[in-house]
């Protein structure tokens, strides 16, 4: 036969509960992985979440971001970007391509963290990825590209005929396709 256990008194009730509690406390509080979000509208990047100017960064729309913290108003984030040596306020999304990521401030340039180099073998031209942290506006994020990419083909087709005949995405490159 199992055991027999006496009833719980009211202070063991409350132990148990605030042991419970501490559990849930603290596994909220562990460190997540860095969730990646994507810049929805232009955003600015500031060096700290009270968003006081000026921005260290002018962050372009669909750039991708790690989220490290969420705050009230505004998320800690990780911005990276590739950089040619001697113009480091410049971040692309790709070596070589000329798809911006973001313009920093002449101070923020000088807080880039050099991630990785590397020489385009096309070009010969040598790129650093570089990452600076700063806090960004919440509601200027995305978790995925597909909303971005709806509305920058929905305004496409709609006004990329105005002034020239429409042009087929697929048959150009980054930096052959020019506004």
């Amino acid at each position: 036969m199992g055991k027999v256990h006496a009833p719980l008194t009211p202070l063991t009730k409350v132990r148990r509960r605030c042991r419970r509690v501490l559990l849930c406390v603290l596994l909220s509080a562990a460190p997540a992985a860095a969730e990646t979000a994507f810049v929805a509208e232009p955003a600015e990047l500031f060096e700290a979440a009270s968003a006081l100017p000026p921005a260290i960064a002018q962050v372009s729309v669909a750039a991708k971001l790690n989220v490290q913290e969420h705050g009230a108003q505004s998320d800690k984030v990780v911005l990276s970007g590739w950089t040619r040596p001697g113009a480091e306020r410049v971040l692309f999304a790709y070596p070589g391509k000329q798809i911006l990521v973001a313009r920093l401030s002449p101070e923020a340039a000088e807080r880039l963290r050099l991630q990785e180099s590397m020489t385009d073998p096309e070009t010969g031209i040598a790129w650093n990825l570089m990452q600076i942290d700063g806090w960004i506006a919440a509601d200027s994020l995305v978790p995925s590209l597909d909303p971005i990419w709806d509305a920058a083909w929905e305004l496409f087709a709609d006004r990329c005929t105005a002034c020239h005949e429409r042009r087929v995405p697929s048959n150009y490159t980054a930096n052959q396709w020019r506004s």
